[in-house]
């Protein structure tokens, strides 16, 4: 029986919520999908093989990653040696546990997909190779895929949220806010991070008590209060800092529910988790944070204004720069506080507090900026908040719009907020699709934090300009272009500015920042780095040839990068990090000017009259070894024990695992006597480069001799293949030890 317009309309009314819900999930997936720009990054590797690593071979831990192609890269600081002498997770393992559903599926389809494959092909293809670099294509593809349906999900649940405060209109302008205007869309949904997972607890928290709040029957009452409490254990073995929102919540749940709270605190106990992980492998309750990593806040005046105005105003990373439209958080939070009678209100209240605080430590957090990412990263964790306080904003709004004598000024009022959320939102397009690199071109913002207020070369600029380039050609004539393309060299001056002397000595492997003047002498423009081109991009090469030989020494990325457009006949400058060979000698610099093709290639190359002399110097083998804890006397024989150790490069190159020949913590076992017990001791790699003159914490895998008896433990450092540091001058650590049973 076909139904009627008027019962097809009466279902539809039934139903509309799980339809717009259903509707906003699709939308906001496919947004998230097709942007495809994922700012993932070594934080989240961990998490994204955690759970594939124990279904495909039942192990928690990555020794099986400690050969694999990860250390090959080099700076692999995500995975740290385990005080139990396992490879494990630097980061919390929380967003792990809670996208463990999704990455089950993925582990059934891709085993699905092998088991037809070895019907049809006769032969069995393992689709789990997880230590090889062919697996990495899908598990970036997976980690996006699975933070795109959580943030999308998340959309959806702050939808319902709102539809339980607002109108229709008010819950889908607040949800398109979260999910499309803010950081939500290009931090959380390309990557696993942290923030991906806190923001879906958070809006599922503030979901269970709103609902809770509404309830009149008590025992469902009691299951949403312990769903909370669940949620809220999650929470600070996701993201440490959202700890603050746990705590607030707590506090708000003991006040309402009073002895019903206990559903709350049981649930709470998701938290042991996380708790026993961190005490298994770091015999501490707090994780890798708390023993591997040094605190990274400063709590001075100077350091609090930094991190205040940076995160606000920040023409690179400010939340009012790359969010305006947060601007009606501000009308939405007084809205909120004038209702602080009612018990919503009073939840968004003590999660804006939590929020507060959040924002103010982060203000003396000393990498503010939080490393190479779009926009404000960091603010992401307040977005539920901010968000919901805008929605309230726009109710308000809408209401006074409804009301003659106020309409005048609210439709004005409406307009500038329809305008800021179309900013933001162009913002964040901005963000998904630009592909300039601002973070490490031409200098790393970490090592130079003063870009981070340039608003001639802001990040939003550059990228803008760059999508601009990914639609009109960079080069609508490229023959005619590189036939005139031609320039001098003016001057080449090293960190401050004095000219390089001839010849010029350097260290091994050593990073030299250099800054050049060169004149366009062709007809063709420069496009420096300014323009936010890739394609058509002119850049200085260095090269290295060693004396007697045609062929450069292979050295990846060693330019230098012209800042703006610079037409015939105008000086331009260039500056960038280059490296120096890894093997002592006499080179000759030579440098060239190229035009850069797709894929960081070279288009067209046009060399200079320029040679400079180099003698790289032969290497100094030290360093300062200190055991930073306790160390015990006696250990047991053929065991991995983990010695926690403070490093000093005190030598005249970069300690790097990753690079050929490779650098690793090594030891030797002595008799009393001083004869050798066993020379090659186990390596242990740093986990990222180490320059002279720095200092880094890293936890040594040692093995103890099989046979019980005293020993002398001679830690040192060894370049593999090549020399021990100790056998080379190097003063190493000699430590007494007994080994019994």
């Amino acid at each position: 029986m076909i139904p009627t317009w008027r019962q097809a309309k009466q279902w539809f009314s039934q139903q509309e919520l799980g339809i717009s819900s259903t509707s906003i999930f699709v939308a906001s997936l496919l947004v998230y999908w097709y942007s495809d720009r994922q700012i993932g990054s070594g934080d989240t590797v961990p998490n994204t093989l955690l759970a594939f690593n124990w279904l495909k071979n039942g192990i928690l831990h990555f020794d099986n990653f400690r050969d694999s192609y990860f250390f090959d890269r080099g700076n692999v600081y995500f995975f740290v040696e385990s005080a139990n002498g396992h490879l494990t997770s630097l980061y919390p393992i929380g967003p792990a546990i809670v996208a463990f559903p999704l990455y089950v599926l993925f582990f059934l389809w891709l085993e699905f997909k092998a088991i037809l494959k070895t019907w049809i092909l006769g032969y069995y293809v393992d689709p789990l190779q997880l230590t090889e670099l062919a697996f990495d294509e899908r598990r970036l593809v997976y980690e996006h895929l699975t933070a795109a349906i959580l943030t999308a999900f998340s959309v959806v649940i702050f939808y319902q949220i709102l539809r339980l405060k607002f109108s229709p209109s008010v819950a889908l302008i607040g949800s398109f806010v979260l999910g499309i205007a803010t950081n939500t869309w290009v931090t959380n949904s390309q990557g696993l991070w942290q923030h991906t997972i806190a923001n879906l607890l958070i809006v599922a928290i503030m979901l269970c008590l709103f609902k809770a709040n509404r309830l009149p029957n008590a025992s469902v009452q009691n299951g949403l209060v312990g769903i909370t409490g669940v949620l809220c254990g999650l929470l600070p073995g996701v993201r440490p800092t959202s700890i603050l929102f746990a705590i607030a919540v707590a506090l708000y749940v003991l006040y309402h529910y009073r002895w019903r709270s206990l559903y709350f605190f049981l649930g709470a106990l998701s938290c042991l988790l996380s708790v026993a992980w961190n005490l298994y492998y770091f015999q501490n309750p707090f994780g890798g944070y708390a023993t591997e990593i040094k605190s990274p806040y400063r709590w001075t005046l100077v350091q609090g204004w930094e991190g205040f105005t940076g995160l606000l105003f920040s023409p690179s990373r400010g939340l009012l720069i790359y969010s305006p439209i947060v601007l009606l958080a501000l009308p939405g939070a007084y809205q909120v506080y004038r209702r602080r009678a009612c018990r919503d209100e009073q939840l968004v209240l003590v999660l804006l507090g939590a929020a507060i605080v959040l924002f103010l430590t982060y203000c003396f957090y000393s990498i503010w900026w939080a490393g190479f990412t779009f926009g404000p990263r960091f603010m992401v964790d307040l977005l539920p908040i901010l968000a919901y306080l805008i929605a309230q904003a726009w109710d308000g709004l809408l209401r006074l719009l409804a009301l003659p004598r106020y309409r005048l000024a609210s439709a004005a009022t409406l307009a500038a907020g329809l305008g800021l959320t179309l900013l933001s939102s162009g913002v964040q397009v901005i963000g998904a699709f630009g592909e300039a690199n601002w973070d490490a071109v031409p200098l790393s913002v970490d090592q130079h934090t003063d870009r981070l207020w340039d608003w001639r070369d802001s990040q939003l600029r550059r990228e803008a300009s760059n999508i601009y380039f990914q639609i009109v050609p960079p080069l609508p004539d490229p023959d005619r272009y590189l036939a005139e393309f031609q320039g001098q060299l003016l001057r080449l001056n090293d960190a401050v500015a004095h000219p390089l002397a001839s010849p010029l000595r350097l260290d091994i492997n050593q990073r030299l920042l250099l800054q050049a003047t060169l004149e366009n002498t062709g007809q063709s423009p420069w496009f420096g780095y300014e323009t936010g081109r890739t394609v058509g991009r002119t850049k200085l090469r260095v090269r290295f040839y060693p004396d007697a030989s045609r062929t450069p020494v292979p050295l990846v990325n060693n330019y230098l990068y012209l800042r703006s457009t610079a037409p015939h006949s105008q000086p331009t400058s260039a500056i960038g990090l280059i490296q120096t060979p890894v093997t002592p000698g006499s080179y000759r610099l030579v440098l060239d000017l190229v035009v850069e093709a797709p894929y960081n290639e070279v288009l067209h190359s046009y060399p200079l009259a320029y040679e400079l002399p180099v003698r790289v110097e032969p290497t100094v083998y030290a360093h300062e070894i200190t055991v930073r804890d306790p160390l015990p006397t006696a250990w047991p024989p053929a065991q991995t024990i983990t010695l926690p150790l403070t490093l000093k490069n005190t030598s005249n190159f970069t300690w790097d695992s990753a690079q050929v020949p490779p650098v690793f913590v090594a030891y030797h076992w002595l008799h009393p006597d001083g004869r050798v017990a066993i020379q090659e001791g186990e390596r242990t790699r740093f986990p990222t480069a180490v320059a002279p003159g720095e200092i880094t914490l890293l936890t040594a895998r040692i093995l103890t001799p099989p046979r019980p008896g005293n020993y002398i433990l001679q830690l040192t450092l060894v370049q593999e293949n090549v020399a021990w540091f100790d056998q080379k001058g190097a003063q190493s650590l000699a430590l007494p030890i007994t080994i019994e049973n």
